[in-house]
């Protein structure tokens, strides 16, 4: 997504954009640098009001991501829904929101991923995902 030009946002008295964000966007890159793997595409949807001494953004960013699971280590998809709501400085030149969705991302990690809720995990003894494949091994 390209830096949205504050005057254009002046002179409207405010900027809304819906869509879906560029794949080849830097805001897939960066998520990957904080350990979040974001499947394309991204949707958003932001308003842009102009305020006393600042620029508001306010909207939601939804997407899914890969992920492993913490117990089995196995990769699976999660959806996501994230709000986002930052400001901008009325002396800015450009709006870039671009932080303000890796951050979204990178909250949507859960603490502890799991693939399921009732996920068994890896068994200690011989590996086995325990979930899919039980074994009798005693631990």
């Amino acid at each position: 997504m390209k830096p949205i030009d504050t005057q254009i946002v002046i002179d409207n008295n405010g900027y809304s954009f819906s869509g879906d964000i560029d794949a080849d966007s830097a805001v897939y890159r960066q998520a990957a640098e904080s350990g979040a793997i974001v499947k394309a595409p991204l949707s958003t949807r932001f308003d842009i009001s102009v305020g006393d001494g600042d620029f508001l953004l306010l909207g939601s960013l939804h997407g899914v991501m890969r992920l492993a699971c913490a117990r089995c280590l196995e990769a699976f998809e999660s959806s996501f829904d994230q709000e986002l709501e930052a400001s901008y400085p009325k002396d800015a030149e450009t709006i870039d929101p671009t932080e303000e969705f890796r951050q979204a991302i990178v909250l949507s990690v859960p603490e502890k991923p799991l693939c399921t809720p009732d996920c068994k995990g890896l068994c200690l003894t011989c590996g086995n995902n325990k979930t899919k494949n039980p074994c009798d091994c005693k631990v």
